[in-house]
């Protein structure tokens, strides 16, 4: 995988965050001079070291509060590695987190580092400091502070539909109350205060994207049959930006990555229906027949292949 890397043949483009053993500040400073800088297909854009914790400012039973965990509290390691990456001029980012209690520690460290680095504050926002997952935050009262320090948020829809009974909307709603499913994955509530969001999928199920586009539109849940957090429910063109445009952004490739415009690199997928167009209750059934990295076709199914006079090439099916 390295050689076609460096190659340029690879079939898709990578964005890597590290996640190392050494955390040492002479090795953090040199990742900090990584940001951005690799080939086409592979580069660097941020680091971290531990995920945010389980622990939340909401109240909950006694034994469910006893289980919950913060990593990046003042004095933990977590925090520590966390004011040192900033301190080495790095940015934090595809950091995984699980509730706003953390939030608020990741967003105290930014602050408190930055300042004792000596940094402005138009520098804090140009390294585009995140968190990924927003599976329990941001909280509405968190929303301005992200701003004002010019962080994003990756989402995943998977929690809105994921039936485990540790992670899912029920779990969430039987331990922290309906109010908890308004801070999980807040699209709507990020998006309308103009704080860059992104979409993500962190496992192997690329055949469910347009699913979880669907569950990030109707937050319904399959599982009690109701909606959790409606007020967080967007449309399909904000859920597709998150997708292309802001995700460009987020991996510090807004120049060349997320829109199709000239310069920028001939990235697309060929769809079987009009998205923008078609019911919202087919969304989930959009198959991709075609996709192209760089302008090189490096998947096409048999039927539109016969169509366009093309060989196929790639996965064939979902």
């Amino acid at each position: 995988m390295g050689k076609q890397v460096f190659l340029g043949k690879a079939p898709a483009r990578f964005a890597w965050g590290y996640t190392g053993s050494d955390m040492s500040f002479e090795t953090l400073s040199y990742v900090a001079g990584l940001l951005g800088i690799g080939s086409d297909h592979f580069w660097n854009v941020g680091a971290w070291a531990g995920a945010g914790g389980s622990c939340t400012t909401i109240n909950a039973r006694p034994e469910v509060k006893a289980r919950e965990q913060c990593s990046f509290a003042p004095g933990s390691q977590g925090r520590e590695i966390l004011e040192r990456i900033i301190k080495a001029g790095g940015r934090i980012a595809t950091m995984h987190s699980y509730a706003d209690k953390d939030i608020d520690y990741l967003m105290d460290a930014v602050e408190i580092a930055s300042r004792e680095a000596g940094f402005t504050v138009d520098q804090i926002r140009a390294k585009r400091h995140a968190f990924d997952h927003s599976s329990g935050a941001p909280r509405p009262d968190q929303i301005p502070r992200i701003k004002m320090l010019g962080m994003m948020t990756s989402m995943i829809n998977t929690v809105l539909w994921e039936d485990r009974t540790d992670y899912d909307m029920t779990f969430r709603v039987r331990n922290y109350g309906i109010e908890y499913a308004g801070w999980t994955v807040p699209r709507k509530s990020v998006n309308d205060a103009g704080v860059m969001h992104t979409f993500e999928i962190d496992r192997w199920i690329p055949e469910k994207t347009f699913f979880f586009i669907h569950k990030g539109m109707t937050r319904f849940n399959d599982k009690d049959q109701r909606v959790y957090g409606p007020a967080e429910r967007t449309d399909r063109v904000t859920q597709l930006k998150a997708l292309t445009r802001w995700g460009g952004y987020y991996l510090l490739r807004e120049n060349v990555l997320g829109t199709l415009e000239p310069r920028k690199y001939a990235d697309f997928i060929v769809l079987d229906r009009d998205f923008l167009t078609i019911p919202e209750d087919e969304i989930p059934q959009t198959k991709v027949l075609m996709t192209v990295v760089g302008g090189k076709t490096v998947h096409l199914i048999s039927s539109l292949a016969r169509e366009v006079g093309m060989q196929p090439t790639g996965a064939t099916t979902w």
